[in-house]
């Protein structure tokens, strides 16, 4: 309701809680869930167009993060295309910015829209995204900006040596590099990911 009725000014001074956001998230979730995509006369459409205007508050992108629904957001994008403009609210967090960044099958989705797209406002939203993640970091500065590739570094590696290579991969993360990594056994569309991960890195080791 509150997205629904305040502007975005006034939602930027809306106070949350971690019970309102776990409440959310909760009836989106649930909604999502729903054949009809409808809980309690609430709608999928409705839920998130109040999320873009609750997402200009710091509170929300945060807690996004931290909740690890990012993934659910995700998983609505080529349903509602509203989502590509919350996502671009929320790649203004670090914390998002590094999950995105691990998100390598999104990433290459991403760039090929940004290429492929006949809408122009999805592919004005998805230059946005794209424009967070290379830029509006620390440790890459907009002299950066005629760097087109997305990754910093590609890992690749033995599954044997798994456990070595997420300590690496967690380090180098927190030094703020965009690392591409495979924790899973690779099969289906996510060869076509690594492929496109290595043409997208700087570096592969």
């Amino acid at each position: 309701i509150f997205g629904e009725i305040l502007s975005e000014e006034k939602s930027k001074e809306l106070e949350f809680t971690d019970d309102m956001g776990n409440g959310y998230f909760a009836m989106l979730e649930q909604t999502w869930q729903q054949p009809s995509k409808t809980y309690k006369h609430l709608t999928v459409s409705v839920l998130l167009r109040a999320f873009l205007t609750l997402s200009k508050n710091e509170f929300i992108p945060q807690k996004t993060a931290d909740s690890n629904k990012l993934c659910l957001l995700l998983e609505m994008c080529d349903d509602y295309p509203i989502v590509y403009d919350i996502i671009w609210a929320l790649s203004f967090n670090k914390d998002i910015q590094q999950q995105l960044r691990s998100n390598a099958p999104f990433m290459s989705k991403l760039i090929q829209l940004a290429k492929q797209s006949e809408n122009e406002q999805i592919r004005k939203t998805i230059d946005g995204i794209l424009w967070n993640l290379e830029l509006n970091h620390e440790n890459h500065p907009i002299d950066d900006k005629h760097n087109k590739k997305v990754f910093d570094i590609m890992i690749s590696y033995s599954h044997k040596e798994k456990v070595v290579c997420k300590q690496i991969y967690n380090e180098l993360i927190k030094a703020g590099y965009r690392v591409w990594i495979d924790f899973d056994q690779m099969h289906g569309n996510v060869m076509d990911a690594m492929t496109q991960a290595i043409e997208q890195s700087n570096t592969v080791v």
